[in-house]
């Protein structure tokens, strides 16, 4: 279940890009443990629990919530106003996808002479491959510095 998620990398860009919903797994901060995956029953049954609110800082300072990749296209379509969809597609044959593809589209766009699409992906040989790159333009999208 765990690729399900983000990578931790993945899931900083998404917090500096204003993600902030519950999450059921979380990412230690501290640098000897980075990456290391931590779900939410480890959290619960452990000591870091009873300090774990985010009223008085402590999930912040020591945990980095690990979005599932579901909640991260939630998150750009509700709140960010931009729409990820991850393609299959082939070269050789219909019966089998060989590469995956992503796009980023505008659900409201001010400009009706502008294209809607505002990325499209490099083509990568897994799903979540392209769904990670494809979320990552998203966030250069509303975050372009």
């Amino acid at each position: 279940m765990k690729q399900l998620f983000v990578s931790a990398e993945l899931a900083l860009k998404l917090q500096e890009a204003g993600f902030n919903e519950p999450c059921i797994a979380y990412y230690p901060k501290d640098k000897a443990n980075v990456g290391e995956f931590l779900p939410l029953n480890f959290c619960m049954n452990s000591d870091l629990h009873k300090h774990r609110t985010v009223s008085n800082g402590i999930e912040g300072k020591f945990l980095l919530p690990a979005p599932l990749y579901q909640q991260a296209v939630d998150f750009f379509r509700e709140k960010k106003s931009l729409d990820i969809t991850i393609f299959g597609d082939n070269y050789d044959s219909l019966l089998k996808i060989d590469h995956y593809y992503g796009e980023v589209c505008r659900t409201v766009w001010e400009d009706p002479k502008s294209d809607i699409r505002t990325y499209k992906s490099d083509n990568y040989a897994s799903y979540y491959d392209a769904l990670s790159y494809t979320i990552s333009a998203a966030i250069k999208i509303i975050n372009p510095y």
